[in-house]
C-alpha cells in the first residue's frame, strides 16, 4: 500500500473519524497491517492502542477476525517495533483494560518484554495504572517483584514516575521487598529522591524504607538529597527525624 494511504488511514485515526475508516477498510481489503507506518516501525495496531480509542479498535478487531487466519493474527498482534513494545504494552501503559481483554483473546502475548526488558507491569507503574497491575497480578499471577535488565521493579519505576497509586497498591504485597536494589545499588527511596517527589519519599519512609543502604557510588538515600541539594527532600527527612 502507498505511503499516502498509509498516512490517510493514520490521520483517519488521529481524527476519531470512524465512519470513514470503517469505509477505508471495506474499500481496501488487503490493507497490510504488518507494515510499519513511521521510524519506530509502528503499525497502524501501534497507533490504534496508543491512540487508546476502544471503538476504533473495535472496527479493527472486527476487521482482522474476518480477513486474518489464527497464526497471521498472533503474528501480527504480537509485533514489536523497534523498542521491542507490541499493542499490548501500549494498551496496558493507558489503562485500558477493554482492549487488553481484546488483544489477549486475539493471541497477545502477556510475557513479552520490551528491549530494555521492561515487561506489562512495570509499564503500567509508569502511568499509575493500578487497575492494570491488579488485573495481571490476580488474574495472571505476575510477580510485583518482576524485574527488567536494569533491575528496577515495578516499585522503581512507580517512584520514578510519581505514581503514588501504584506504589499503595505494590506496597501491599508481602512479597514486595521495598529495600531493593537496582543494578546501581539503589532503592525505590533513592529514586523517590533522585525524582524530588516529596510525598512519595514521605511514603516510603512511612512503610518502613531504609534511609542507610548505601547505592554503587556508596551514597545513602540521604546523602543523595544533601548532594543533589534537593532541598525538600532533607527537609522531609529532618521532619521525620523530629517525629521519632
Amino acid at each position: 500500500m502507498s505511503e499516502s494511504l498509509i498516512n490517510q488511514l493514520v490521520k483517519l485515526i488521529l481524527e476519531k473519524n470512524e465512519s470513514e475508516i470503517t469505509k477505508f477498510l471495506e474499500l481496501y481489503q488487503k490493507f497490510d497491517l504488518f507494515s510499519p507506518i513511521d521510524k519506530e516501525n509502528n503499525n497502524i495496531l501501534h497507533r490504534i492502542t496508543f491512540q487508546n480509542s476502544t471503538p476504533i479498535f473495535n472496527i479493527f478487531e472486527k476487521y482482522l477476525t474476518s480477513t486474518k487466519e489464527e497464526n497471521e493474527l498472533k503474528l501480527l498482534i504480537n509485533k514489536q517495533n523497534s523498542k521491542g513494545l507490541t499493542p499490548l504494552h501500549y494498551s496496558c501503559y493507558k489503562g485500558n483494560i477493554i482492549i487488553i481483554k481484546k488483544l489477549i483473546n486475539l493471541g497477545a502475548n502477556i510475557k513479552l518484554t520490551n528491549n530494555k526488558g521492561l515487561n506489562i507491569l512495570h509499564l503500567a507503574s509508569q502511568n499509575n495504572q493500578v487497575n492494570v497491575l491488579a488485573y495481571f497480578i490476580e488474574k495472571y499471577n505476575f510477580d510485583p517483584m518482576s524485574i527488567d535488565q536494569a533491575k528496577s521493579t515495578p516499585l522503581h519505576w512507580a517512584c520514578y514516575f510519581g505514581c503514588e497509586n501504584c506504589v499503595d497498591y505494590l506496597l501491599s504485597f508481602k512479597e514486595v521487598n521495598i529495600n531493593y536494589c537496582d543494578n546501581e545499588g539503589k532503592t525505590p527511596l533513592h529514586i523517590a529522591i533522585l525524582s524530588e517527589n516529596v510525598n512519595l519519599i514521605k511514603k516510603l519512609i512511612r512503610y518502613g524504607a531504609n534511609k542507610n543502604i548505601r547505592d554503587n557510588n556508596n551514597n545513602t538515600p540521604l546523602e543523595l538529597a544533601e548532594i543533589k541539594k534537593k532541598t525538600k527532600c532533607n527537609f522531609c527527612f529532618e521532619k521525620r527525624k523530629k517525629n521519632l
